[in-house]
């Protein structure tokens, strides 16, 4: 079966942006909000908390226009053990992943 060209399966110019400057946000671009959420993170997760951020402003700019977050609800996710463990699923079809046919 051909995989869906759905639209979650596009990532948008914006989208491509938004997460690319995620990704290589230095300390002093951080607001003092996500580097406090970020720092009562361990060394370890805090790039889980990176990718989550990042996904987080993808999808809320893609809604919203604005990517409005809550680095501390995100941080206290992290924490109880969040972490991406499945393909994401076609918004236009619903399925996902190789066994689905995508």
């Amino acid at each position: 079966m051909v995989g869906c060209a759905g639209p979650l399966n596009q990532v948008s110019a914006l989208g491509k942006r938004v997460i690319w400057e995620v990704s290589h946000m230095a300390e002093s671009e951080r607001s003092e909000k996500h580097e406090k959420a970020r720092d009562s993170l361990p060394e370890g997760l805090r790039t889980v908390f990176d990718d989550l951020v990042a996904d987080y402003k993808f999808h809320a700019t893609k809604r919203h226009g604005a990517p409005y977050v809550s680095y501390i609800v995100l941080a206290d996710m992290v924490r109880a053990g969040w972490r991406l463990g499945a393909e994401p699923l076609c918004e236009e079809c619903g399925r996902g992943g190789p066994e689905e046919g995508h």
